[in-house]
């Protein structure tokens, strides 16, 4: 290492006691010092390192550290410097000292100047702690770091037989990569231009200067979620994974993506692409939620710098909880998670007109099953429920909430505001902040976002409907028509016969029936609803979903059925057996029919199929969702009300935020 560039500050000065002190905390973390030395004869420099002792008053004392570039004539040489490290590095020049090939002493003086040794602090790396690879023009070459800072890496690397530091052009940039050995993840990869090396054969040390100031982990976005500044502001802290210390720095502004931190350049530790296994977030000196992350840039400006950390991964819960801060922070009536009476919920369904006098006749006869699963899902559920509210003098006036109904799927359903234009406007916003953020962070595989209403309902129909129509493409955007039936009752079935025996079979559906039925859906729609209700032939038969409700004391399942006519697959029947009211409607609770032969599939055999799943698996009063609708058209059969299905393709969500912005933006002008 050579001489360092000083800065020095005049108007300070240091102690002796506030040295010994900076001294003892080095012995008490058993980190070296770095003593420079200059050949008396050639004058070249030299830095060692050495272990200090405890020191007392006038002097300090250490063991060297016996590293390969120490000198067996060390009596050649004279002490220039001792650098102490630490967040205010401490130089000095001792006017009397002594060493032999062991050990060394030197006098400490009893004042001096803050002389700092870089303008960037650098800090020792321990011992072969961190494995350091250079990489150029697909030549590797393999060391320790030494010490670091976000201006330059201290690296001492090995050239191992054939290989010669030829192959090594300093002109040309290298690509370093750090890692610890026993642990395959790599902490930080990076272009980086190499300032000075020494000479040797076998070994080198050599200096990197990092060039990258910005690593981009995720694709662009046009739709940015806002960075909000919080008064106080909460603090990160976090164990530096190439040093191991420990920092703690405030929170500039924090997004539901990542945050951003200030320190002062000379202690600035972080550098852009730098990987962050464990960060804590706290509030008041409390820990709040926890998360690994990455350095995404790294600007300076007026002897400051300030970084971005993005979120890498993060519990789907803790997730929510800072989603949850962040509205707060922008808006202190929104809310998320909330923990309110059940009772108040029904009555907001009720009083919004939410629960119209049909709606509630369909419910009324299970009224307390819908207050038990509105009580477990908002206050128990994890990761299968999320709700939004907006309260204005502590009255709710908006509310919408998603529910995670496939593996990659979420559905935005009860979707309600009072007189308050507002209200309903921001819960959308809530949740559409939510699905676009958590499909970037994908903490919970959120791959599609579903919506269901029916025809009539005006808002849905303009928002979601004509954003589907603008696209013009069902693999991005995709909306399917069902015609909704209430169930049959028993007892009017005369015979089943006809489902009984040959030609007609009805059992439990296979991948080659899943085959089937996505040909048939391409050629009828073209659109997203096999992959996003898990109805392809590698997810039909998944229980990843069903085990998550359970966890949360719920119950979703599901049982799918192939209805053959001969060796022709006629019909797919998906039936979803789960709690009672987990949605308004029963749509989580509904018998689906995909028609795929609507010559042989009379109504006469669509009723006995109705009969015999009723039968089954007690469904006499729950919704039939018939597909396609033009079935029911077709045979004039008697059904109640259409049901859109819309779905969304969050490869996408760009285009659909700037839809919502556009919408929102009308609304609030008009």
């Amino acid at each position: 290492m050579v001489d360092p560039k000083v800065l020095t500050y005049p108007e300070r000065r240091i102690s002796r006691d506030r040295l010994v002190s900076a001294l003892n905390f080095l012995h008490f973390r058993h980190e070296p010092l770095t003593l420079l030395l200059r050949h008396k004869d050639y004058d070249y420099q030299l830095a060692l390192k050495a272990h200090p002792r405890t020191s007392q008053e006038i002097s300090v004392e250490g063991e060297w550290i016996k590293e390969e570039n120490f000198p067996r004539n060390i009596h050649r040489f004279h002490l220039e410097k001792i650098i102490v490290p630490g967040n205010n590095a401490l130089v000095f020049c001792p006017e009397h000292y002594y060493w032999d090939d062991d050990s060394f002493s030197a006098d400490l003086p009893e004042e001096i100047q803050p002389i700092y040794g870089r303008q960037v602090l650098r800090n020792s790396c321990k011992l072969d702690r961190i494995e350091a690879t250079i990489l150029q023009n697909s030549i590797g070459f393999c060391g320790h770091l030494l010490d670091y800072s976000p201006n330059g890496f201290r690296i001492r690397i090995n050239a191992k037989n054939p290989q010669n530091f030829y192959w090594l052009n300093d002109t040309l940039p290298v690509t370093v990569s750090f890692k610890r050995p026993d642990d395959e993840d790599v902490l930080f990869c990076g272009e980086a231009q190499v300032l000075r090396a020494t000479r040797g054969e076998e070994q080198r040390e050599i200096v990197l200067l990092p060039k990258v100031t910005q690593a981009a982990r995720y694709r662009p976005r046009k739709a940015r979620t806002k960075r909000l500044t919080m008064q106080p502001a909460p603090t990160v802290n976090f164990r530096h994974p190439l040093t191991e210390q420990s920092h703690s720095l405030k929170i500039h502004d924090l997004a539901t993506l990542g945050i951003s931190v200030e320190e002062p350049s000379e202690r600035s530790c972080l550098v852009a692409g730098l990987l962050l296994p464990e960060v804590e977030l706290s509030i008041a000196g409390n820990t709040f939620l926890t998360f690994s992350g990455q350095v995404v840039y790294h600007q300076s400006s007026d002897g400051r710098v300030r970084c971005g950390i993005t979120i890498l991964d993060i519990d789907i819960e803790d997730h929510y909880k800072l989603i949850g801060l962040v509205h707060q922070a922008e808006d202190e009536r929104a809310y998320v998670s909330p923990h309110g009476d059940p009772e108040e919920f029904m009555q907001f369904f009720f009083d919004s007109g939410f629960i119209y006098p049909a709606k509630y006749a369909e419910i009324a006869r299970d009224k307390e099953l819908f207050l038990e699963a509105c009580r477990r899902l908002y206050a128990g559920s994890k990761g299968i429920a999320r709700s939004f509210v907006y309260r204005e003098d502590g009255v709710m006036t908006g509310h919408i909430s998603a529910l995670r109904i496939y593996r990659h799927t979420w559905l935005n359903h009860h979707h309600a505001a009072l007189s308050s234009r507002r209200a309903g406007l921001k819960v959308l916003r809530q949740i559409s902040d939510f699905i676009n953020d958590s499909y970037y962070l994908n903490p919970v595989q959120l791959r599609y976002v579903a919506a269901i209403w029916r025809p009539n309902n005006s808002f849905p129909a303009k928002f979601f409907g004509r954003f589907a129509e603008g696209l013009s493409d069902p693999q991005k955007c995709s909306m399917d028509t069902f015609a909704y039936l209430r169930g049959s009752e028993v007892d009017e079935l005369q015979d089943w016969g006809p489902l009984h025996g040959s030609p007609w079979e009805l059992a439990k559906a296979q991948q080659a029936d899943l085959y089937e039925f996505e040909g048939f859906y391409r050629k009828v729609s073209g659109g997203l609803l096999p992959q996003a209700f898990d109805l392809t032939p590698d997810s039909f038969d998944d229980q990843s979903v069903s085990n998550a409700y359970k966890d949360s004391g719920l119950k979703r399942d599901r049982h799918l059925y192939a209805l053959r006519h001969g060796v022709d697959l006629v019909a797919l029947i998906d039936v979803q057996d789960s709690d009672t009211g987990l949605n308004m409607s029963e749509l989580t609770n509904a018998v689906t029919i995909f028609i795929l032969n609507q010559e042989v599939f009379t109504p006469k055999i669509l009723h006995m199929l109705q009969c015999i799943i009723a039968v089954k698996h007690c469904k006499e009063r729950h919704p039939v969702l018939i597909y396609p609708r033009d079935y029911a058209v077709k045979h004039r059969l008697e059904y109640e009300k259409d049901y859109t299905v819309w779905i969304l393709n969050l490869d996408h969500s760009d285009a659909y935020m700037e839809n919502l912005n556009s919408y929102v933006n009308r609304r609030a002008n008009g």
